[in-house]
């Protein structure tokens, strides 16, 4: 059976409870969210979000189903080059290296090269321990003027 969309989940719930799409909003506003039946629409749709937030429609169905979104941050993903298709995307602790990294003007050419991201997070542990040592290390320079 294939897995439904986040749109098709929005509809699916809304018939089984005979509610119509101006009842959803309304329920919404109610509570304080600004929300039309337009917008549920365009959410069943299930592109504008994605068209709006740049990114693939089947991303967010993935997101909205628990799976991890791959990096956004412009600025990591400039600093740090990490391609967007990978198998295994950076954890919250390696994206806050490579940013931290690249804030202090450390280039890692390696890290935008799909292959690095093939391994698992276990598998570049030690990379990454090395890394947070040389980010230590230049900051505790910097902090003494050396660098």
């Amino acid at each position: 059976m294939k897995a439904e969309t986040l749109g098709e989940f929005v509809g699916r719930i809304r018939h089984e409870n005979g509610w119509s799409r101006d009842a959803v909003a309304e329920r919404a506003k109610k509570a304080g969210f600004r929300l039309s039946g337009s917008n549920i629409r365009k959410i069943e749709n299930g592109k504008a979000l994605a068209v709006g937030l740049q990114r693939d429609p089947a991303e967010l169905n993935r997101v909205a189903f628990g799976e991890r979104p791959k990096p956004t941050s412009p600025e990591l993903l400039s600093a740090t080059s990490i391609p967007t298709d990978v198998d295994y995307p950076p954890t919250p602790e390696e994206e806050s290296l490579l940013a931290k990294g690249a804030s202090l003007g450390i280039a890692v050419s390696f890290t935008s090269r799909p292959r690095f991201w093939s391994k698992p997070p276990e598998e570049r542990r030690r990379f990454f321990r090395d890394m947070e040592d040389l980010i230590e290390d230049l900051q505790q320079l910097m902090d003494e003027g050396m660098a």
